[in-house]
């Protein structure tokens, strides 16, 4: 396993619907939100002792949508999609849920 690499400090979370923006220490969350971690194969993994690279976040998008599709508050959302962000702007995941 290598080292992790330095994280910038802070990701920013964006909630799609209400606009709101939370800049959260990194440190809060746990190592597999606050990075992408992949195998010597590059597949993800959520296993830290497995990881050979690590992918800071630094920018998660929330997306929450009713059954046609519109925003809406997320306790209301029928699915919610996460959109996790390199320092570069790059996507470097994305995760639906459905209820």
């Amino acid at each position: 396993m290598s080292l992790r690499p330095h994280h910038p400090g802070t990701v920013e979370i964006m909630t799609a619907f209400s606009g709101e923006v939370e800049n959260i220490p990194h440190d809060s969350l746990p190592p597999e939100q606050q990075f992408v971690m992949l195998t010597r194969h590059g597949i993800e993994t959520n296993d830290v002792s497995q990881a050979e690279k690590f992918v800071p976040v630094v920018k998660i998008k929330i997306f929450s949508h009713d059954e046609n599709g519109r925003l809406v508050d997320p306790q209301d959302a029928k699915s919610i999609r996460i959109l996790e962000y390199d320092k570069d702007n790059k996507l470097i995941r994305s995760t639906t849920m459905r209820r």
